[in-house]
């Protein structure tokens, strides 16, 4: 005969979706008095989140959690009383209350301004797959991560990602103040210099020359590492954990693909190497790695973490070309700048192998990055101008 087991598995109440009634789960454990199955109906504060996508998703990691604790025999609600495994606050819905209370009394204009910056950190938190974190879970590494993910993965102006670290400084201090937290994480998140016009800073000809000198001597790794951002028009993280098995030797032409499944959505991208990156490769041997060998393990270690490993990357730039050769900008620009001079030099670029390269969703995409592109000079040969009048 079976034994009995002490329990069933917690289960979600969601009333078929029904938002307008509360949801709560269901959990059965046998009395250790009377013997009979009890029935608990604990919340875990799920009716603070505002959707059924964000209920959905926090049930399901709640469920696995307190599951996988039953069948360990941690949990016994009547004489450990430890059922209480998720988050008593959850950040996402605190930040959302706070704000609603805020611009209660504000125009529809500065409601819907508010309302891009609570979306903006959804998503962050979502991207992270930290919709349920709690607000003292948040840390300051997060919030440098956060502004990171503003300025890098979605591309957006300097001003535009202060003002999104300014608003949640302030959703923060207000939780300081409701003693929800001890500090205010983003208070040590310095603000991105708002110097120029444009979005992306490329480097000028004069600094290119020097990070090459610079790194081929001091870090070849690195090197590589820059040389593929400039000319696959990659983000830093993107690249960090490429193995041999990411590049495609096998073509009998002056090119190779490589295919990567580390960008953003977790899509595969293809992208054309040319003639100086293909022979640099050869080089430096690339093509006889084991096909799992880590390009870059020298630089990133051992962690598979994209955020450590960016870091590791972002430390030795800071070291080697920021403090050592005083050029104050970051690994990212080199990006922009593989965009500007590809574009500069092929005044009759093609648009849609520029959305390839770039790893864009859309044309339209492509063509607003285009346009923030502070492009430095023209090819006189290939333009023609006059003065008006003349």
């Amino acid at each position: 005969m079976a034994e009995e087991l002490e329990y069933r598995p917690l289960e979600l109440y969601h009333a078929g979706g029904d938002m307008s009634v509360s949801w709560y789960f269901v959990l059965y454990f046998r009395h250790p008095v009377t013997q009979k199955m009890e029935r608990l109906k604990p919340t875990f504060n799920i009716n603070r989140l505002k959707s059924k996508q964000d209920r959905y998703a926090y049930a399901k990691k709640v469920i696995r959690r307190i599951n996988t604790k039953l069948k360990k025999g941690e949990i016994n609600p009547f004489t450990k009383r430890n059922l209480t495994l998720a988050p008593s606050r959850v950040l996402i819905s605190e930040v959302e209350n706070i704000n609603d209370k805020h611009v209660n009394k504000m125009s529809e204009e500065t409601k819907k301004s508010y309302k891009t910056h609570i979306n903006r950190f959804r998503d962050f938190l979502d991207d992270k797959e930290m919709m349920t974190v709690s607000p003292e879970d948040f840390d300051a590494n997060l919030a440098q991560d956060f502004q990171l993910y503003f300025q890098e993965d979605k591309e957006l102006a300097n001003p535009t990602v202060n003002a999104n670290v300014g608003r949640m400084r302030n959703y923060f201090d207000t939780l300081r103040k409701k003693r929800m937290v001890i500090v205010n994480p983003f208070q040590d998140v310095d603000s991105l210099p708002e110097r120029r016009s444009f979005k992306y800073v490329p480097y000028s000809e004069d600094e290119k020359k020097a990070i090459a000198k610079k790194l081929k001597r001091d870090s070849p790794s690195l090197y590589l590492l820059s040389q593929i951002i400039y000319s696959f028009f990659a983000r830093p993280k993107e690249i960090c954990s490429l193995t041999r098995a990411d590049f495609d030797f096998s073509k009998d032409t002056k090119y190779l693909i490589l295919k990567h499944s580390t960008i953003k959505n977790n899509r595969t991208s293809y992208h054309q190497v040319m003639t100086p990156l293909y022979n640099l490769l050869l080089e430096m041997g690339i093509d006889r790695y084991p096909m799992n060998r880590r390009i870059f393990a020298d630089i990133v270690g051992d962690s598979h973490i994209p955020e450590l490993q960016r870091k590791a990357v972002t430390y030795q730039w800071h070291r080697l070309i920021i403090e050592g050769l005083g050029i104050d900008n970051n690994l990212y620009a080199l990006k922009h700048t593989g965009n500007c001079d590809h574009i500069i030099m092929n005044p009759n670029y093609d648009l849609l192998w520029l959305k390839q390269q770039n790893g864009h969703a859309s044309l339209e995409q492509t063509q607003a990055y285009i346009r923030d592109l502070p492009i430095r000079r023209l090819i006189e040969s290939n333009v023609n101008v006059s003065l008006f009048g003349c």
